[in-house]
């Protein structure tokens, strides 16, 4: 039995909604707004008949923006257009006979409110994000987020020389870019009140003046009370913001278009009056990135009009103030959804920094004026996703999305063979689903999660044994199957929880743009799992199919292969910004394939194919399918610098392979990670390998926990006893074979010392960036010092645009890194940490064996040629070499 219901909302947010061709009740997966709309005539001549009063009475202007059935509509379609899109359902209150009507109340509705909305999405086509459906009593209006930030106004201007103009969207995102300081008051003024256009002290009534209106001279004469009308105060801070948005200017009130002098009379409107209001302008009203402060950014006089003493023309000069972020007249207007008190979603005013934020380009907090961030964006190509910042080898979205996301006529699963760990009434319904969907030789494939809500950013619930994503060109949208033990209430909102998680997550994660849709179905295992064939829900605007345009299932894949792969980045405490990485195709079979198949297994790939990488991912994978705690995770590593590291994550306990030794017990461990194995000594007895594989049997010994061992032959230097197995008992094993650390000239550099026949044969750089030749300095001690040579390397680092944080440097061992008053002396100011503090601000010195595993863009080897006692000299050099992401400097000794 399938069950496809809907629960009971309150009306106003995501009411039921009956399809006029089924009678069915469904609801709608993405966010649904509803309200109550009058079209009729009626309503139209009453409204006429309003307006027409409220003009005659003098009042302001009643025209259709201030109406409030319309800034409703307004701010529920700019909230929708700025939460990833969604359902405006707009139920028709007056439906009227198409007989006893001479026009359309539909399209003459339309035609009030069609140009808002086109203004309120520019620089988007109306056509590419708004569809609008019109039934019986109703009007659903389908929006398709945009890939940018939609105000209703953005209360931002700019000067003309014959009047004031509100900026453009283009405009505004140039403008918010620039952030004004907010310590220094003199900051970003580019002209100063002094040296605006000079006003006389005084007027003569009725006078003509000589100024004339343009950029920095704007006049105004009001005949009302002064400040006494809404419209009236916005004008004036209208003015002022274009003014501050550009060269600064001065405003004359009490001075007509016609330049003659007519003043204010401050009988009416005293001194302290006016002094106070204007005040208030610029705390209440006026908001930019700092206090405006009097005498500095804006200044009020009042000049004397001689012939009347009553009357002062009123000066209001405000500084120009281009670079600062924006002055804005008010706070910008504009909307998302949030939730009220009563569990509905509702239009929410933005606050001012939140729209700023939303309103700057994807990669304005990228610190492009780093070296580093220079050479990464060289490296990979960078797009913006829900957290952050994605950097991505070049076709590797689409190169993931081919090997494991591939639609066939039998509906292949994915990850495959994710079917066989679940109960065999769930495997039963998993068949169902491929069976019913196997006809007219329809093409397709199911994405199978143990929760597509988890893997998206939320909860799962222990009542969901797992969720089948169905997705096709030939079925409408994608449709979502979660299959659990019972179809209850707690099921059903899970169901519709994660599709609208997963289309929210797919639309800010490369598919933004794409008009599609997921619906919800719930499959209880206890009813025989059967599947009622998935049809194409027909409310949706045909753009919504999935069939047509052909690039559309493919866009909305690589968001999906986004989604699942994007991991993150180290990067991301030494830039200040979140970055994310995509897994290689490799490395995403590991961790989303392999982890079905092998509980034991040998991972086995050369420096920089990222086995750390993996075996962080592959932790986080753990922790959420099996709702794991850090304890019940041992991560083993030789050393405290990867350690730390991993222990950043709070992914697992993460200890080094002495302390593993030493300790005698770990209670709670369920599953153990080896990694950098090639670098484990057998000091004694005790078998490290044997210890682990006890312990992932010490809570069920017919179903071990994971053990996933991550070695690296090429790297290993020493000759003493490893304890490391004979290469026929490291199995099963994979191979990674694409390097992503180094640059290509530093590959080239490295693959000279691999030892490892078959890894120099089929090891591959995964990505196209050169970077800079590898560069050997040789000194002689009779001409300077080593430590001479280090620092004039260091300095030419720091000018070239690197940062201290960027760099490491690697001596032989430990006698051989100079004392810290011997570095304090020579490194004037250079500050430095050991190993273990590599995401620290400072410049690593360290040891090539404890930096192991590790990695900066800049890594300088001071005279480590020589290998040490007991240790091989290529594959020694091998793991240095290979510790720099972009940029290899080598120091040595021509003596030596």
């Amino acid at each position: 039995m399938e069950i496809n219901e809907s629960e009971d909302t309150q009306e106003g947010n995501s009411s039921p909604l009956s399809t006029e061709a089924t009678g069915s009740i469904r609801e709608f997966c993405g966010n649904h707004l509803c309200c109550t709309i009058n079209i009729g005539t009626n309503y139209a001549s009453q409204q006429k008949k309003k307006k027409k009063e409220m003009k005659k009475e003098g009042k302001e202007s009643g025209n259709e923006e201030s109406d409030i059935q319309h800034e409703n509509i307004l701010r529920m379609c700019n909230a929708l257009l700025n939460s990833g899109g969604g359902v405006l359902e707009m139920k028709i209150s007056d439906p009227q006979n198409s007989s006893t009507s001479q026009k359309d109340p539909v399209d003459s509705f339309w035609q009030t409110i069609e140009e808002q909305l086109r203004r309120m999405i520019r620089p988007s086509r109306y056509d590419d994000v708004f569809d609008r459906s019109v039934l019986s009593d109703r009007i659903l209006l389908f929006i398709n987020a945009p890939n940018h930030f939609c105000t209703m106004k953005y209360n931002l201007f700019v000067p003309g020389d014959a009047g004031v103009y509100e900026a453009t969207y283009d405009d505004v995102v140039k403008i918010v870019k620039f952030e004004g300081c907010k310590k220094d008051l003199n900051s970003y003024i580019r002209v100063p009140l002094k040296e605006l256009p000079k006003v006389p002290d005084y007027f003569l009534d009725q006078g003509i003046i000589s100024l004339i209106e343009g950029k920095q001279v704007q006049f105004k004469k009001f005949t009302s009370l002064l400040f006494s009308q809404h419209k009236q105060r916005f004008t004036i801070a209208r003015q002022l913001s274009a003014f501050g948005n550009c060269d600064g200017g001065v405003l004359l009130i009490g001075v007509g278009d016609d330049r003659r002098v007519s003043g204010v009379d401050m009988g009416t409107n005293s001194k302290e009056y006016v002094e106070e209001r204007v005040i208030s302008l610029f705390t209440e009203n006026i908001c930019c990135n700092f206090e405006l402060k009097r005498g500095i950014h804006w200044d009020l006089t009042f000049s004397g009009v001689s012939g009347s003493e009553s009357k002062s023309v009123i000066i209001i000069k405000m500084a120009g103030i281009r670079d600062s972020g924006g002055i804005f007249a008010k706070c910008p207007e504009s909307y998302e959804l949030r939730y009220d008190i009563n569990g509905q979603q509702v239009p929410h005013l933005a606050a001012f920094d939140k729209w700023k934020e939303r309103m700057k380009p994807d990669d304005a907090d990228l610190p492009r004026n780093t070296r580093v961030m220079k050479d990464m964006l060289k490296r990979f190509r960078r797009m913006h996703i829900s957290n952050g910042h994605l950097l991505t080898v070049k076709g590797d979205v689409q190169r993931i999305r081919d090997a494991f996301f591939t639609v066939d006529e039998k509906f292949s699963i994915s990850p495959s063979g994710i079917e066989s760990t679940f109960p065999l009434e769930a495997q039963q319904a998993i068949r169902n689903i491929q069976k019913v969907c196997c006809r007219d030789r329809y093409r397709g494939f199911l994405a199978v999660s143990r929760s597509w809500l988890r893997d998206t950013g939320g909860t799962a619930i222990d009542s969901v044994i797992c969720d089948v994503l169905l997705i096709s060109r030939n079925m409408g949208g994608l449709h979502l199957y979660t299959i659990c033990d019972a179809a209850d209430e707690k099921s059903m909102k899970y169901s519709k929880k994660a599709a609208q998680s997963i289309k929210k997550k797919l639309s800010e994660n490369g598919a933004r743009g794409q008009k599609f849709y997921v619906s919800y179905h719930v499959l209880p295992c206890g009813a025989g799992g059967v599947v009622g064939l998935p049809v194409p829900d027909d409310r949706y605007p045909k753009s919504y199919d999935l069939l047509t345009p052909r690039e559309k299932l493919n866009e909305i894949l690589k968001a999906m292969v986004i989604t699942v792969a994007a991991v993150p980045s180290t990067l991301s405490s030494k830039l200040g910004v979140t970055i994310f990485n995509l897994l290689s195709t490799e490395q995403f079979r590991l961790v989303h394939q392999q982890i079905e198949v092998n509980r034991e297994l040998w991972i086995k790939g050369v420096a920089g194919t990222g086995k750390t990488l993996v075996a962080v991912e592959f932790m986080r994978e753990l922790r959420r399918r099996e709702k794991l705690q850090r304890d019940e995770i041992l991560y083993v590593c030789e050393n405290e610098g990867i350690a730390s590291q991993v222990r950043k994550t709070h992914l697992c306990n993460a200890i080094c392979r002495e302390t593993f030794i030493n300790h005698a017990e770990f209670p709670q461990t369920k599953h153990v990670i080896l990694d950098e194995v090639h670098n484990f000594r057998q000091r004694d007895t005790i078998s490290w390998y044997e210890k682990a594989r006890n312990l992932v049997r010490q809570h069920d010994s017919n179903r071990p926990g994971y053990l996933w061992c991550f070695i690296d032959i090429c790297q290993k230097s020493h000759s003493f006893p490893s304890g490391i197995p004979d290469e026929t008992r490291q199995e099963p094993h994979v191979r990674l074979r694409k390097v992503i650390r180094n640059s290509a000239k530093i590959f080239k550099h490295a693959k000279k010392y691999l030892v490892d026949d078959d890894s120099k044969d089929k090891v591959e750089i995964g990505h196209d960036f050169d970077g800079d030749d590898v560069r050997t300095i040789y000194y002689s001690k009779s001409e300077k010092t080593e430590l001479d040579v280090l620092f004039t390397t260091l300095r030419q680092f720091l000018e070239e645009g690197y940062n201290e944080r960027d760099i490491a440097v690697l001596f032989l061992k430990n006698d051989k890194i100079p004392s810290e008053d011997e570095l304090s002396a020579k490194l004037n100011g250079l500050s430095w940490r050991p190993a273990k503090d590599n995401d620290s601000e400072n410049i690593v010195i360290s040891t090539v064996l404890k930096y192991s595993g590790l990695e900066r863009p800049v890594v300088v080897l001071v005279n480590v040629h020589r290998p040490l006692y007991k240790f091989h000299k290529f594959p020694f050099i091998y793991g240095a070499v290979t510790r720099a992401m972009v940029k290899l400097v080598i120091i040595r000794c021509k003596e030596g």
